[in-house]
């Protein structure tokens, strides 16, 4: 018996557990019922069906012989139609003992998913990979079947994979929330997710492989309640770390980890953020996710503007926090503290800011609320500020070299060698922490310093197949996949072996006196710092790094083009074929088309697709306004900052930062709507760039600001030249610019001239025909069932239209074939009829009133500018009866009346009384 004494945290009590319990007696005990529990569901599997009694038998060799008597359990082995043999077998097995989870149901209803029960249990016994087990597991839980829960499924998965599946009941659950914060699901499922969990549990504490071993902690621990824990574990977060709440509507800034806004006003000023803040992040009426800020707010051009951008490492949420949950909390005072920017008013609504403030309190009880701790995410704690370390890194050429990293790319450096045996200096891994410093050297042949790094990720003793792993064992375990992940920061223009063992500093550096003979190194600070100071100043202000970098944009990329599932063109492969010929032959393109053909996105994807190559380092996105003059694209003269506007200086605008920020970039070009400038004054000194050459701007700062055209012969002392000039603006094979243009808008549009057309190649993304060959409308472009169309591009962007497109696909589909009769209009307009009629709480009582409003909101300012008799002729087809379809014959149920009389107030048109 354990002597009662002081509170014990959770940590002391699973030291003390893993002391006192009898792992191997324990161990003996499941191995035989998992081997009975293997052998019966094989045996079941192999008779090709299951039912309630076979599936009740399973679980209840689960089950401890307290709640279910071996005697029991013989006799529900000899109601089986199995073979004597293995009906011995387990007999004899039930003899030595079974079974671990306690009393419970005695019935597993499967009655009317028989042969989805044995589909799964099928999958779980023969398959060995955890992924194709998983499926498995989520297809049965999809079923829902009532009290078929984890309960009942997860013991049995634990005894056919112990070291895989955990069991997942009322002890477990009670004993994963009180000692180790996890708040898990009955619901299986639920239970994918749960095993995450329970993984992190078991390999974060001194537990073995075998889940049983963490299973039965909760089990001792209930045997000793006289042994008190302290289950808050408070965290002491650092004394400067602030805390804050963003309600953030955009899911990309969720998706890709950022914060961003347009300015400094108070609802949305990003600069009050430091590295180390903790922020929650709300939407749609829920706490999704929590993160820890890694960067201060830095202005940065983004794809529809400039921004203030911060970095966060966002940690999403297993189970969402409820506004109605917390907001009753949240209001009150104690946790308010008068807090300025609080996102709960005093009515407890929401207020309008992008970023509020939370106070201490506030931010500790979402942390309570959560199933994540600051540990878990790493907030900084106080005490005593965490030194930084420094390290070397031997890099094998043979096996791996640091030059094929990208710059700011990754590489995860395993501690083990490849027969599994630690490699030397293994303390070295244990000790590296996230911002550690890092020096890469390569072996021979190479033998020097060629780049500086920092340490991402610490010590990983359990890493399950990372991406980028050098030096990686021929086994995939989790001892010999264990190591530490660092960041190539900047390239170093090599430090040889011979000047390193020239310095008397560095004699007793660990890398020096073991001869570079290991793979990660400690140094100390010093030591860091007297290698780096060999390193060759750079020449003219010139690194070789990045004349590399510019030589390397010289060679335009055989772009692939893939269009994105949410986006539909009937002839895909044309458009795709079209794209690559003229972006491999060095052409830029314009998209043509109807309005709403999908232009925009396509220009996008096309962009984002190039953005794979490292000759390209990313995109900008505008649209051209009829007020654009060269200012706007190319730069001008406007009042210099830095002595209150006394002189003028040159500032780059649209263009001239696709090719130069702080250092050259080759960044691609997307205009939108291009014929809405007047190209010859915005764009005029783009054309011989754009054909190839060369030319100097009318402005000058240092020198004369210049457009130069880079060809793959460009020599690299050209290219050093380019690099040192600032004035200099270099458009390499590589870029590209892609425009689109509506082929008829509603307002008067510039015409582009020839000299500037024939520098594009024009691509047309057009309307399918939406008729077949005998008149009948084809519906099928929009049915959501069938397999490849415009409805189905939509359901993979938003599977909630599902109802709405169901319903009301075959009206649309006429509707859109009626418009194009005399005004072309393209699939996103549809798509924006759609979603309008989702959002009009649409039922089979407001179907007339949705869509006639839908018309008149969205189609009709697209027939501005038609002729009054194509206007007149166009609102009376929206009323037709009996229009032949694929579907069969289609009433269009729209109101005619107020068609007729709001085309009257929009286009001053007139009808025939008998209309």
């Amino acid at each position: 018996m354990i002597e009662a004494g002081p509170a014990l945290d959770t940590d002391q009590l699973v030291e003390k557990y893993i002391a006192d319990h009898d792992w191997e007696q324990d161990k003996a005990h499941v191995q035989n019922t998992s081997q009975a529990v293997q052998v019966l569901v094989t045996s079941l599997v192999e008779t090709g069906s299951i039912d309630e009694t076979e599936m009740r038998t399973i679980y209840n060799i689960c089950q401890n012989d307290q709640a279910f008597k071996p005697g029991s359990k013989k006799e529900r082995i000899d109601e089986l139609d199995i073979d004597q043999e293995t009906k011995t077998e387990l007999k004899e097995r039930i003899e030595e003992g079974t079974g671990i989870v306690g009393k419970g149901t005695y019935s597993v209803p499967i009655d009317g998913y028989e042969d989805e029960a044995f589909a799964f249990l099928e999958s779980a016994v023969t398959a060995d990979e955890r992924d194709e087990i998983d499926t498995a597991i989520e297809e049965f839980a999809a079923l829902n079947i009532d009290r078929v829960q984890a309960g009942i499924v997860s013991p049995i998965l634990y005894f056919l994979h112990p070291t895989k599946y955990p069991i997942s009941n009322d002890r477990s659950r009670a004993g994963m929330e009180k000692y180790f914060g996890y708040r898990t699901s009955r619901a299986l499922t639920e239970y994918i997710n749960d095993i995450k969990k329970f993984r992190t549990v078991k390999e974060k504490y001194p537990f073995e492989d075998d889940f049983r071993h963490l299973d039965s902690f909760f089990n001792w621990i209930d045997k000793n309640q006289h042994l008190r824990v302290d289950t808050t574990q408070a965290q002491d977060i650092a004394d400067n770390v602030e805390f804050y709440w963003v309600n953030q509507n955009r899911s990309i800034e969720f998706e890709n980890e950022y914060l961003r806004s347009r300015d400094t006003a108070w609802q949305r000023d990003l600069t009050v953020l430091e590295p180390g803040d903790v922020v929650f992040h709300k939407r749609d009426q829920e706490i999704r996710g929590v993160s820890v800020v890694e960067s201060t707010a830095t202005k940065t051009e983004m794809e529809d503007g400039e921004y203030y951008r911060v970095e966060v490492d966002i940690t999403e949420l297993d189970d969402p926090l409820e506004l109605s949950d917390i907001k009753p909390t949240l209001r009150n005072s104690k946790l308010k503290q008068e807090q300025n920017r609080y996102p709960i008013d005093k009515n407890g609504d929401i207020i309008q800011a992008y970023l509020c403030h939370l106070s201490r309190s506030a931010g500790e009880y979402l942390f309570a609320a959560s199933d994540v701790t600051p540990a878990d995410i790493e907030v900084p704690t106080s005490g005593e500020e965490q030194p930084t370390n420094y390290f070397w890194a031997t890099a094998d050429p043979s096996i791996w070299s640091v030059t094929d990293i990208d710059d700011n790319g990754e590489v995860y450096y395993t501690a083990y060698n490849e027969k599994g045996n630690k490699k030397r200096l293994f303390d070295a891994f244990t000790s590296a922490s996230p911002g550690d410093r890092v020096l890469f050297y390569e072996s021979t042949p190479v033998k020097e310093i060629v780049a500086e790094g920092t340490v991402i990720d610490g010590f990983n003793p359990n890493s399950n197949s990372v991406d980028g792993t050098v030096e990686s064992a021929t086994e995939n375990t989790p001892e010999t996949d264990a190591g530490i992940r660092i960041r190539v920061d900047r390239r170093i223009d090599g430090i040889s072996w011979e000047e390193l063992n020239a310095v008397p500093d560095l004699e007793d550096a660990a890398p020096i006196s073991n001869r570079a003979q290991g793979s990660l190194f400690p140094l100390t600070e010093d030591e860091f710092e007297t290698i780096l100071a060999l390193e060759e100043p750079v020449t003219d202000g010139v690194s070789q790094d990045a004349i590399d970098r510019l030589a390397q944009k010289l060679t335009p990329p055989q772009v692939d083009i893939s269009v994105p599932d949410e986006l539909y063109f009937e002839d895909d492969d044309r458009l795709e074929r079209e794209i690559e010929a003229s972006l491999r032959s060095g052409k830029h393109i314009i998209l043509t088309g109807p309005p709403g053909t999908g232009k925009t996105k396509l220009a996008k994807a096309i962009s984002e697709s190039a953005t794979s190559y490292d000759q390209i380092d990313g995109y900008r996105f505008t649209t051209a306004t009829s007020e654009w003059t060269a200012f706007d694209t190319i730069g001008g003269y406007v009042p210099s900052t830095s002595d209150g506007g006394q002189e003028l200086q040159f500032e780059p605008r649209l263009f001239l930062k696709c090719f130069r920020q702080d250092r050259i970039v080759n960044e691609w070009l997307i205009i939108d709507e291009i014929n809405r400038s007047d190209i010859d004054k915005a764009f005029g000194q783009l054309f011989s760039v754009l054909s190839g050459d060369s030319t100097e701007l009318p402005y000058e700062r240092d020198r004369t600001v210049e457009l130069l055209s880079l060809s793959e012969s460009t020599s690299r002392e050209d290219l050093e030249d380019v690099i040192s000039n600032p004035d200099a603006f270099p458009v390499t094979p590589s870029w590209r610019l892609i425009a689109t243009m509506n082929t008829y808008d509603k307002t008067s549009l510039y015409e582009m001239s020839y000299a500037f057309m024939r520098r594009f190649n024009f691509i047309h993304v057009g309307v399918p025909d939406l008729t077949t060959e005998n008149g009948r409308v084809r519906t099928s472009l929009l049915d959501p069932n069938a397999d490849d169309n415009y409805a189905t591009a939509w359901l993979e962007d938003d599977d909630t239209l599902r109802p709405v497109l169901e319903d009301v696909y075959p009206v649309v589909a006429v509707l859109w074939q009626r418009i194009n009769e005399d005004r072309v209009i393209g699939p996103s307009i549809v798509y924006d009829i759609i979603r309008y009629l989702d959002s009009y709480d649409y039922t089979d009582d407001t179907r007339s009133d949705a869509l006639t409003s839908a018309v008149i909101s969205l189609v009709y300012p697209q027939l501005e500018g038609m002729r009054p008799e194509q206007q007149n002729r166009v609102i009376q087809s929206l009323t037709d009866s009996n229009v032949p379809t694929e579907n069969g014959d289609v009433d269009l149920p729209l109101d005619g009346a107020l068609l007729r009389s709001k085309a009257t107030d929009f286009f001053g048109i007139t009808f025939d009384d008998e209309t």
